[in-house]
């Protein structure tokens, strides 16, 4: 085998080298865009998982508040039934005294 034999044997592995790097560079540069996307879409569902999670909490404290309320609103007109419909103490002895006349 002669040096310029030898020469173009070894340019050739080396191109063969070269592309097999390319063909790799190539596929990794791919695999890198498919993980971006892929991250970026994790992303999107996260903020979709916390903006579902944050509206939950927040209907919830509106359901309770409004338990709440109700209670409130329950205890008042019980306390006003109470006051408006039966005397009681001075109340009813000025009532007696008013009727008695």
């Amino acid at each position: 085998m002669s040096i310029e034999e030898w020469k173009t044997k070894r340019d050739q592995k080396e191109i063969l080298g070269l592309k097999s790097k390319i063909k790799m560079k190539n596929s990794l540069e791919g695999f890198k865009g498919i993980f971006e996307q892929a991250e970026e879409r994790i992303n999107k569902f996260k903020d979709r998982a916390i903006k579902i999670i944050q509206s939950e909490k927040e209907e919830n404290r509106l359901k309770e508040s409004e338990k709440i309320l109700n209670s409130l609103w329950d205890t008042s007109k019980q306390t006003n039934i109470c006051t408006m419909g039966v005397p009681g103490g001075e109340d009813r002895k000025r009532q007696r005294e008013y009727t008695n006349k």
